[in-house]
């Protein structure tokens, strides 16, 4: 167990290469580290899709999520056959399973040399250029191929890829897991006077790390810790250092000693109990999280101070709205009596 937290948890709860880019599919962060420039979409595409004007900001599409387990799942059209993709804010780069590369004839044009949550590992990259999220453009015209393996839980749920930063950098965002429903808004005109869930809860200040990663400050127990917004994890993780500081409870023994995502390292993994995990003015008691020194914390330079994923349960109860002008990230509304009906894995109510 890691030394300098508190114990009393069982161990048995639950050749030419692309440039940098990162994806948090279980807690898998994976960053290419060199090479080529990339063919991708830019602003003015973005900003040319059709939008209209609403209270919330300049709406240009919207699409159902849909949640299996504490995987928010979105559609994604490729010509008429509709697809199902993880949504991960953890992704700088989108992604497409092996045999749907396979299936859908995709040719690979390159090799990618990725940095992840158990090390490093070579992936193909495809190109694809008209996968769909409602009317928008799936971001970067080439995708990283991953196993089928990596886009299962082992638990019989399949995914068919990933839609990452490469995509949602284009556009303010907002991830309403409650209400089953993300939309994308054209960039900047989500901000601090407007917007679906401003005026509820005091908004956040975020950085950007690699391209599109978020980065802000969160207490864990009153401590302050960087997180990294990461859709793609189903759980929250915290390395040593967090835990450590936050005097978070953590089992004696490792509930997993395997590799987990992209990379080969067995980084143990030992169970969690985190008593109050605040966001802004939101806060969450006795949140259920992880403890693991993953390689990825090295990657965003976060090994040697307290950091953790900011997974989806989160979100379970929390719409989130990213408005990019604005550096900011604002969570949650008041809760309303719908919201009070929703059942939640994960938790008590966030206190907005």
């Amino acid at each position: 167990m890691p030394s300098g937290v508190r114990r009393g948890m069982r161990g048995d709860s639950r050749t030419s290469v692309r440039p940098a880019a990162t994806v948090g599919l279980f807690a898998a962060l994976f960053a290419a580290e060199s090479g080529n420039p990339v063919y991708c979409q830019d602003f003015r595409a973005a900003e040319g899709v059709e939008s209209f004007t609403s209270l919330e900001g300049e709406l240009v599409t919207e699409v159902p999520i849909e949640l299996e387990g504490n995987w928010l799942i979105v559609p994604v059209d490729a010509r008429g056959r509709m697809l199902r993709f993880i949504l991960d804010t953890g992704a700088t780069a989108g992604a497409v399973a092996r045999s749907v590369a396979r299936r859908l004839n995709l040719p690979i044009v390159a090799q990618a040399r990725l940095s992840g949550a158990s090390g490093r590992a070579l992936a193909p990259v495809a190109e694809v250029r008209w996968l769909r999220v409602g009317e928008a453009r799936s971001g970067d015209f080439q995708k990283w191929v991953l196993s089928d393996g990596l886009l299962s839980d082992g638990d019989d749920l399949r995914f068919d890829g990933i839609v990452g930063s490469d995509l949602l950098k284009y556009y303010d965002i907002l991830i309403d897991v409650p209400s089953r429903m993300l939309k994308l808004y054209k960039r900047g005109t989500t901000s601090a006077n407007s917007g679906p869930v401003v005026g509820q809860a005091s908004a956040v200040p975020f950085k950007r790390q690699l391209g599109g990663i978020i980065r802000f400050d969160v207490l864990v127990n009153g401590e302050t810790v960087a997180a990294i917004l990461d859709t793609g994890s189903p759980s929250m993780i915290l390395n040593t250092v967090a835990a450590e500081a936050a005097g978070v409870t953590v089992s004696d023994e490792p509930v997993s000693e395997e590799a987990r995502g992209i990379g080969s390292e067995k980084v143990p993994t030992y169970s969690a109990s985190i008593d109050a995990l605040e966001v802004g003015s939101v806060q969450l008691d006795s949140v259920d999280g992880e403890v693991a020194d993953l390689p990825i914390f090295d990657r965003l330079g976060l090994d040697d101070e307290p950091a953790m994923l900011l997974g989806s349960p989160f979100l379970l109860r929390c719409p989130l709205l990213i408005s990019w002008r604005e550096r900011e990230l604002r969570f949650c509304r008041r809760l309303d009596e719908a919201d009070t009906e929703t059942e939640v894995d994960t938790g008590d109510a966030p206190r907005p």
